[in-house]
């Protein structure tokens, strides 16, 4: 799980959204407790690299070549999470933090709304 100091707790540690750092090796190097269901869907590990399946399917996640500030959103199951990848090439890691969860359900339905009022 998240990396531990006796006189340190990250802030990210509560966050009720998702928290994600992986190094530019592509290894997971932390992790909160929000972000334990959806590792473990992409079947990947704290201190072990992001599967390839977990890399092809997310690119826009898991690019640690030339890493932008992005927002990028992915499904899970019915839900739709929306993280901002944010690269920190001075300590080594790349961040992702969900800030988003809603059902897809509502998305589709706000996008047939959207579609009948424009016609």
């Amino acid at each position: 799980m998240a990396e531990k100091n006796s006189n340190f707790v990250s802030p990210h540690e509560n966050n009720m959204f998702p928290v994600i750092k992986i190094d530019y090796s592509g290894k997971v190097v932390y992790h909160n407790v929000a972000a334990m269901p959806i590792l473990s869907y992409w079947q990947c590990k704290l201190n072990e690299p992001v599967n390839n399946q977990a890399k092809m399917i997310y690119p826009e996640i898991f690019n640690t070549k030339a890493p932008k500030e992005h927002d990028a959103t992915i499904r899970y199951h019915e839900y739709l999470f929306h993280f901002s990848v944010i690269p920190f090439p001075e300590a080594g890691y790349i961040g992702i933090y969900g800030h988003s969860i809603e059902q897809a359900a509502s998305v589709v339905s706000t996008e047939k709304t959207a579609i009948k009022h424009e016609k």
